[in-house]
């Protein structure tokens, strides 16, 4: 089953934060999102794990990330 990182933002000036990290069969759509949905929300990101690559601050390439809390 695939894992997504759901990243959202308040306000533009602000960055995108990683609110969850979720398994599910394919991407849910934002009714079926596994958290409480905020009316505040001005920009909404789902990204599958498979499409990130991590890199750190001085730029090395991470090739093994600790797996992060799964919200069920």
């Amino acid at each position: 089953m695939p894992t997504f990182h759901l990243y959202t933002r308040t306000e533009y000036a602000e960055p995108l934060e990683r609110l969850a990290t979720f398994d599910a069969p394919r991407a849910p759509s934002l009714e079926d999102l596994p958290v409480d949905r905020s009316e505040g929300w001005l920009e909404v990101v789902l990204v599958p794990d498979d499409a990130i690559t991590w890199v750190l601050r001085d730029a090395d390439l991470v090739t093994h990330v600790e797996a992060p809390e799964v919200v069920e």
